[in-house]
């Protein structure tokens, strides 16, 4: 199955979103820096409703740090704790190694030995899923096989103190899916 690569700079601050197109599948590994966080999400197979996600997040200089996914949209005027959707996050420093990881809360998981920390790892479902959650549609996410709405806040976080910086965004697909 031939699969592609939609690529995204996103700010979380900035409004306007550029794109580009890659046609292969590469094992995502990008060089860390310091001024961006770079984001794959694939959505190949996108079974039982979820999908997996891997953040680099910018270069970290403390030993504890901090991801958290978004409480609430500005907007919505609802509490959306976006974190609820999130399974298995793992950490891993540059070597492959799993670096200790300890939900704090809804939203916030807690990293040790941040300044090693090269890649967040985790599967995201779908707010749509179970009607439990009471998301507002248009501002949540909905995974399906002929689609999926992609919402960023719905499915990649930030380091605390870093949520300023830009992102830049590669979303793996089959080629059923277009843009």
């Amino acid at each position: 199955m031939k699969m592609n690569k939609i690529l995204l700079k996103i700010g979380l601050v900035a409004i306007g979103v550029s794109s580009s197109f890659a046609t292969m599948a590469q094992d995502f590994a990008p060089v860390q820096r310091a001024d961006r966080y770079q984001v794959e999400v694939n959505i190949v197979g996108r079974l039982d409703s979820k999908i997996d996600v891997t953040v680099v997040p910018p270069i970290m200089n403390t030993d504890e740090v901090i991801y958290a996914m978004p409480k609430i949209v500005p907007g919505t005027y609802d509490i959306s704790d976006f974190g609820q959707f999130v399974r298995g996050l793992k950490a891993f420093d540059s070597r492959g190694n799993e670096l200790k990881t300890k939900r704090l809360d809804e939203n916030r998981w807690s990293i040790s030995n941040g300044k090693a920390l090269y890649k967040i790892t985790y599967e995201a479902v779908e707010t749509d899923g179970d009607g439990k959650a009471d998301i507002f549609l248009p501002g949540g996410t909905a995974i399906a096989e002929d689609g999926v709405l992609m919402n960023n806040f719905g499915f990649v976080g930030f380091m605390e103190g870093f949520d300023a910086v830009q992102y830049h965004y590669e979303v793996v697909h089959d080629e059923s899916l277009v843009a």
